[in-house]
């Protein structure tokens, strides 16, 4: 499964690096494209972002004009939660909130580093467990060695759970949703909203 982002239509000046610029992630998500189509004996699903104020990818479009015949299309049929449970392996090329929700899992997932500054500190806890990459041909020359073998020389723990706790379940025990209502019961005590 590929995750896209949305794009940001923007038109702005941004003061820092890297920029969020539509042309860079374009030029992303044709890189990512062409590596999966290499590899037709997998369905590829492409999880595109459900913003419904952006204009979307034209990835459908060039899809069709390479004939990436074994390509599927989600983008709001499906929550990306729902999805993992099929997917074999998850690409990132942004990582956000979907990258929690695949670290939950011990599938095999790439990141693409490139678009987003993230802290070093961050980024080694990370590559414990996922194959992280900040340029564009080293991730798409493991991408497809992955595909080709189903291996890379990057070792990864598909257990490690040390980003995920520090950045995304607090204590990660699975009981989140129990303390958050245990909050909001403890807030509204009395029959009062406060």
């Amino acid at each position: 499964m590929y995750v896209t982002t949305n794009f940001y239509q923007n038109f702005l000046y941004i003061s820092f690096f890297p920029l969020l610029s539509d042309n860079y992630f374009w030029c992303t998500q044709q890189a990512v494209v062409d590596v999966l189509r290499k590899h037709e004996d997998y369905t590829t699903i492409i999880k595109i972002h459900p913003n419904l104020t952006v204009r979307e990818t034209p990835l459908r479009s060039y899809i069709k004009e390479k004939e990436f015949e074994n390509c599927q299309f989600i983008k709001n049929e499906y929550f990306f939660s729902d999805l993992l449970s099929i997917a074999d392996i998850v690409v990132i090329d942004f990582p956000s909130t979907v990258l929690l929700q695949a670290l939950t899992t011990t599938k095999p997932i790439f990141v693409l580093l490139k678009h987003l500054r993230v802290e070093k500190n961050a980024v080694d806890l990370l590559k414990h467990r996922a194959y992280c990459y900040s340029g564009m041909e080293e991730f798409t020359k493991a991408l497809n060695q992955y595909l080709d073998s189903g291996n890379i020389m990057q070792q990864i723990d598909l257990n490690n759970r040390d980003f995920l706790k520090l950045y995304g379940t607090h204590l990660d025990d699975g009981k989140n949703a129990n303390r958050v209502v245990d909050v909001l019961m403890s807030s509204t005590k009395g029959g009062e909203n406060k």
